[in-house]
């Protein structure tokens, strides 16, 4: 009997709930925001599949007051804000040193003062902390995630260390 890989299968279905949406026929919606959806049951898909026993939870939409910037999801585990990921348009890439638009350069200067953040256009997919990309995760990846509060946002906006 053939044993099935639950971190590929997730990853194959996240790919086949996006090719219907960007298939053009019909309607179109933002190319960005088709993300959303997939991205979210992905996430819950890997958490397990990477034996996670953590309870993972995207939040929309939240706004970093301190940063005065707003990323696509703030990201908690067991109900502790541990990070944040930011959408762009399919082909637009993970990296935010080569965006090219004025408010994609802007929006990473915000951006880029956070402990963890996940750049993903769907395609490319690239974790940064404190603006410095991450080559390589340990063995458990996301799992040496640092907490932040509202406090360290402050702190690092004011170009103070600190720790978490």
């Amino acid at each position: 009997m053939q044993r099935t890989d639950p971190l590929r299968e997730a990853v194959s279905r996240f790919g086949a709930t996006l090719k219907p949406k960007f298939s053009g026929i019909g309607v179109s919606g933002s190319p960005e925001d088709q993300l959303r959806g997939p991205l979210d049951q992905l996430v819950q898909d890997v958490v397990p599949a990477l034996g996670w026993a953590a309870n993972v939870v995207l939040v929309g939409e939240s706004s970093v007051q301190e940063l005065k910037t707003r990323p696509d999801f703030a990201v908690t585990k067991q109900n502790l804000l541990v990070g944040f990921i930011e959408l762009k348009a399919p082909g637009k890439g993970a990296d935010p040193r080569r965006f090219e638009e004025q408010h994609d350069k802007e929006q990473w200067q915000k951006l880029k003062l956070l402990p963890n953040l996940l750049y993903t256009d769907g395609n490319s997919f690239s974790l940064w902390q404190d603006g410095v990309p991450v080559d390589s995760l340990p063995d458990s990846g996301w799992m040496h995630l640092r907490v932040m509060s509202h406090d360290d946002l402050r702190a690092k906006q004011a170009g103070e260390e600190w720790l978490v």
